[in-house]
């Protein structure tokens, strides 16, 4: 998988070198902005992508993830952040290739139903049961919900505010007993027991 993509030229010339080396599946990381926009041009020359939240914060909104005080900036529930996420999950749908997210979004229990609703099929994060268990406790109807109305101003209110209503454990300070899952050697893990992946299809 290749990091930093930023054009479909880019993402064709990896795909070509990797599959001349005998490796059938190639997948492209989405951190920046461009290939977040460009996705379906982006995807259509790979089997796959994931999106590093992280690093695409950074760079939508110029903020400098060692700079502490600029911390509000790097929130994933940032509008600006959701939009892209979900401009590059359109993508996702209209080549049918799979999208997954790693960074710290992905282990936000209340973001992983929004993520799930804009269309991500992935999460890979430090284990965390809160949000496997997030996942699973609504169905995709409304998930898709609350993915929905993207752009707003009070976006973790709006949507937020109807996750919890599904979480009481949240409310309650308690979760589901989840056991850890080894890592995953794929797209969304790094083999070394440090990374778990959580398949929301």
């Amino acid at each position: 998988m290749a990091p930093m993509v930023a054009t479909p030229e880019e993402a064709a010339w990896f795909a070509r070198r990797v599959r001349e080396h005998g490796l059938g599946t190639v997948g492209v990381m989405i951190e920046i902005p461009a290939a977040a926009l460009r996705s379906r041009h982006v995807l259509a020359e790979v089997d796959f992508a994931s999106i590093g939240t992280n690093d695409l914060a950074q760079y939508t909104l110029a903020a400098d993830r060692m700079q502490g005080e600029l911390a509000t900036l790097l929130d994933p529930w940032q509008p600006a952040v959701l939009d892209l996420v979900a401009a590059a999950c359109d993508g996702g749908r209209d080549t049918g290739k799979p999208i997954g997210v790693c960074g710290e979004a992905a282990a936000d229990p209340l973001l992983a139903l929004v993520l799930t609703g804009l269309g991500i099929s992935s999460l890979s994060m430090a284990c965390d049961p809160g949000a496997r268990g997030a996942s699973g406790a609504a169905d995709a109807r409304p998930a898709h919900v609350y993915g929905n109305g993207r752009g707003s101003p009070r976006r973790k209110v709006t949507a937020g505010r109807p996750v919890r209503l599904l979480l009481p454990w949240r409310q309650a300070d308690h979760r589901p007993h989840l056991s850890r899952e080894p890592a995953s050697r794929g797209p969304a893990g790094d083999g070394q027991g440090r990374r778990c992946c959580s398949d929301l299809r």
